[in-house]
């Protein structure tokens, strides 16, 4: 799987690229601005390490094949299946990473993007609710496909930053989750 989206966005890496240069330099004028602000009042960015002393332990999920077997392998046939859905969308993907950078909005007032990303999802067989909860631009898509098995569940971002719009990234967090729900 690792080399799968070099491959599907090979006519695009360049574009890819330099989005996430953008998104690096964005991200080191912020980490300035915070370090700045919290020195200011008298913190420093060390007061607000997150960062893990010791690593959290890590418990695998139950292993799961298809087959009934244990194991942490994944099935040939279905590893296959992703990887073709994949590369089959990943244009569309891209466009659709494109749209959404190309036209920021903040949070809940995220209509276009809420709209093109439902429409994908339409388009692919998903029962799409919108709006949803009560909020504008929130969402809810479901696709069933026989009956028992694993249930998916996928949350992802889709608003732009005050003043940085998407580079944030989240046009393409979104695109990732679409990604995942309709392979």
């Amino acid at each position: 799987m690792k080399s799968l989206l070099p491959k599907a966005f090979a006519g695009t890496r360049a574009s890819l690229d330099d989005q996430l240069r953008q998104v690096d330099n964005k991200n080191n004028q912020l980490r300035e601005l915070f370090d700045t602000n919290l020195t200011s009042c008298g913190c420093s960015g060390d007061d607000w390490n997150i960062t893990p002393k010791t690593p959290p332990s890590y418990v695998p999920p139950p292993a799961y094949n298809g087959s009934g077997k244990s194991g942490t392998e994944l099935d040939p046939e279905v590893l296959k299946t992703v990887e073709s859905k994949l590369k089959d969308i990943a244009p569309a993907l891209y466009n659709l990473s494109i749209n959404i950078h190309e036209n920021p909005e903040l949070g809940y007032e995220e209509k276009h993007a809420s709209k093109v990303l439902t429409d994908f999802l339409t388009q692919h067989g998903f029962d799409v609710t919108f709006p949803y909860e009560e909020l504008d631009t929130a969402w809810r898509a479901e696709y069933s496909s026989g009956e028992g098995g694993r249930v998916l569940g996928v949350n992802s971002e889709m608003d732009a930053l005050p003043g940085i719009g998407h580079a944030c990234g989240h046009n393409l967090i979104a695109i990732s989750g679409l990604g995942v729900a309709v392979a």
